[in-house]
């Protein structure tokens, strides 16, 4: 009977053990309530005692409780299995996070980054302009006659057109560049640290380049596509960015508004004019604050000369 208590004594350890290793990983793991998978932990380890006394105290004077050794097992192994269960649920949660995360920022079928991840990351990108006074480029980029292309072919072999073209645009470009898709077949390049004439260069190989890559092929069947783009440049000289870069109520979504239009209009031209081609804006935003200011200022200088005026008269 004796070995038989040190035998119930001995696994509840060992499952308590288990108990304590898995619950010291949840402290690891976890991002939310880290205090109180900390303190189970803790709790766990000091009930260790529990289960070692009576061992020691078996082995030592030989006197051991046969109830006390049943009632152990079942114990340890309850809390074992209610910890490795918290712990399958904490994977979950945190795939099922990351999962929402990766939805979130990246676009679905295409792997480009989402619409909002796009907005955002550009906004940063404009706010980091303000400050470090170099100029970024947005190419507003629409495939030509993409509905074409769904109605010959069926939407199944659109979408594969379209990963097919991230594919590509995300092989040509530079590291810190991204693509994001902010419509059905509309995308958005962002370019940071670029000038006008190689923002428009950058736009015209991936435009070339483009033509002659096949976004599909299988069995034979080869599909290319052209786009045509708008581009426009963010110069940090602008009076638009530049409050950016002084006061904290500055808005880069504002400019973005302001300056994505801009590139539409831009690649609205480029389809007009025969499409496959790219067109560079040359406008600038129409702050109405400024023209208000400016405005007001002209106003005023014209009340004091003729105020001067009235005053020489007389």
């Amino acid at each position: 009977m004796k070995h038989l208590a040190l035998a119930f004594y001995c696994v509840s350890l060992m499952a308590q053990l288990g108990a304590v290793f898995i619950a010291i990983s949840l402290v690891n793991r976890a991002r939310d309530f880290r205090t109180g998978w900390f303190l189970l932990a803790i709790g766990l380890t000091l009930m260790l005692g529990r289960r070692i006394s009576p061992i020691i105290a078996t082995i030592n004077t030989g006197q051991f409780n046969l109830i006390d050794a049943l009632l152990s097992f079942p114990i340890s192994l309850f809390l074992f299995l209610g910890v490795w269960g918290l712990n399958k649920v904490l994977i979950n949660e945190i795939y099922l996070n990351k999962k929402l995360i990766s939805m979130t920022k990246t676009d679905y079928l295409t792997s480009a980054l989402s619409r909002m991840e796009t907005f955002e990351r550009t906004e940063l990108e404009i706010a980091r302009s303000a400050r470090t006074k170099r100029p970024i480029a947005l190419l507003s980029i629409d495939i030509d006659h993409f509905k074409h292309i769904n109605d010959r072919f069926g939407h199944h072999i659109g979408d594969e057109v379209l990963k097919g073209m991230v594919r590509f645009f995300q092989a040509k470009i530079r590291a810190i560049d991204f693509i994001g898709r902010i419509g059905g077949e509309e995308f958005l390049v962002v370019l940071p640290e670029i000038n006008q004439f190689a923002a428009l260069e950058v736009a015209e190989r991936l435009r070339k380049d483009l033509s002659h890559f096949h976004c599909y092929e299988h069995c034979g069947k080869t599909i290319n596509i052209t786009v045509s783009i708008g581009v426009v440049l963010i110069a940090p000289d602008d009076e638009k960015i530049k409050p950016l870069s002084t006061t904290p109520s500055g808005s880069p979504s504002e400019v973005l508004e302001s300056y994505l239009e801009l590139a539409d209009e831009a690649m609205y031209y480029a389809k007009k004019h025969g499409r496959n081609r790219c067109h560079l804006s040359t406008k600038v935003p129409v702050d109405q604050t400024i023209v208000a200011a400016k405005a007001n200022a002209t106003e005023i200088m014209a009340a004091e000369a003729n105020a001067a005026e009235a005053t020489l008269s007389k």
